[in-house]
């Protein structure tokens, strides 16, 4: 109830990670709409966290596609007067420290983000939920990643599903029970006019290269860069195509390597440049039953395999 009650002060800050887009953002839109109630600049914020690369062996391809992601996620923000400030924080320990002495010197006694399930993520964000509540700050974390949150679906026993079969029965049962799940996000509004010249410091940021560690070389950027277009236009980009000329015959073709049946969009939803919702909602919207597992048997097919990105976060 407090953190609820916490008055907004001068900004409201989203903490970006694995959901680098504005459209269809469960926690970007949420923060944005904090802040358009409040009269306050919305701020994003992104942090480069070497420790967490090396911990999760993020290959540097990925971390590639990321920071040019960033790029293309401050350029889009831009045109609504939202920076997005971007800071490298060497030891990963110290980046919740660090989140809440940026948000001191912003003004700001909100932080939204969307959860992450795995294990040191999910332990990251509940000390934060005490640490920034003890500084009278309201840190909320939401889920977005799933398009059904884990621990909504129970086997007969109560337990959590083990196999997957049964398991996406009853996904896909639920989904047919709370439609909501498929209503998808608008981007934040525009910031207020004063956001430009209170923060300016912070459109100037610019988006470091890679760690030592992790960087590619310029033939390697140049090959990798024309196999993945980063960022979310690309990534609906592809959607699109994907639904177009491929999904029909998803079924047949996804296995066979030599005739890519595929929708190539896994990069894509694990960087968050798309998000699970929009998939299996645009899959959905082009069959011709509104129902997840009826109609075009290739449409049936493809959101099953969506749902699997699911299955295993449910799982963890």
């Amino acid at each position: 109830g407090a953190r609820k009650d916490l008055p907004v002060k001068d900004a409201v800050v989203h903490w970006f990670k694995m959901d680098l887009r504005c459209a269809d953002n469960r926690a970007l839109a949420l923060a944005g709409e904090k802040a358009k109630e409040a009269g306050v600049p919305l701020i994003c914020l992104y942090v480069v966290s070497p420790q967490d690369y090396e911990a999760h062996l993020r290959s540097p391809v990925r971390v590639d596609f990321m920071l040019r992601t960033l790029q293309v996620l401050q350029e889009d923000l831009a045109k609504l007067d939202i920076p997005l400030y971007v800071e490298t924080v060497e030891r990963r320990k110290k980046v919740p420290d660090r989140i809440l002495e940026l948000m001191e010197e912003w003004g700001a006694s909100h932080l939204f983000a969307n959860i992450e399930y795995e294990v040191d993520e999910l332990r990251r964000e509940a000390h934060m939920v005490h640490d920034l509540s003890e500084n009278g700050k309201a840190f909320e974390v939401v889920h977005d990643s799933c398009v059904v949150p884990p621990g909504q679906l129970h086997s007969g026993s109560g337990n959590q599903y083990a196999v997957y079969s049964p398991w996406f029965r009853s996904w896909v049962a639920h989904i047919h029970d709370n439609l909501d799940l498929l209503e998808l996000y608008e981007p934040p509004s525009k910031n207020p006019d004063s956001a430009r010249k209170k923060f300016k410091k912070l459109f100037d940021c610019k988006v470091p290269d890679a760690p030592k560690n992790k960087q590619l070389s310029q033939e390697e950027k140049k090959r990798f860069r024309a196999l993945w277009p980063c960022g979310e236009h690309a990534a609906t980009d592809r959607l699109a195509k994907f639904c177009e000329e491929k999904i029909g015959k998803y079924k047949e073709k996804r296995n066979i390597p030599a005739d890519d049946g595929t929708s190539s969009l896994s990069v894509h939803l694990s960087s968050g440049t798309i998000s699970a919702r929009t998939c299996v909602r645009t899959a959905r919207d082009r069959n011709k039953t509104k129902k997840l597992d009826g109609g075009i048997e290739g449409i049936q097919t493809w959101i099953s395999e969506v749902a699997w990105r699911d299955f295993y976060k449910h799982v963890l």
